[in-house]
């Protein structure tokens, strides 16, 4: 799990990025984001209930999500705002963690 300070807490950040930030795209899953003047780059993760209607998956899903974020945080050359959007329910932990690979080198 990430941090409590690489999260984004406040919801009102996490509409502001969904309404206006820049998109990237992966097969899985899609990223809003704009840089950050902050040291620390902050995620936010939603799993929509159209993914799964079980929030025992959707939740599973989050944790992946967070997990791999943080595995590939070090490939991230400047601080960001970030929420992530997962697309796909059926995507392997292994998948995750390469699209926010190919996702954190193109930034």
């Amino acid at each position: 799990m990430l941090s409590k300070d690489s999260r984004i807490g406040s919801p009102d950040k996490i509409k502001r990025l969904l309404r206006s930030g820049l998109e990237a795209k992966s097969k899985k899953l899609t990223f809003r984001y704009e840089e950050s003047q902050e040291e620390l780059s902050q995620f936010a993760v939603v799993v929509s209930g159209k993914i799964s209607k079980k929030a025992v998956e959707r939740n599973k899903l989050r944790r992946q999500i967070m997990e791999a974020i943080k595995k590939e945080l070090s490939s991230l050359k400047k601080s960001y705002n970030m929420v992530v959007i997962a697309r796909a329910l059926d995507a392997s932990y292994q998948e995750l963690q390469d699209n926010i690979k190919d996702v954190f080198n193109s930034l």
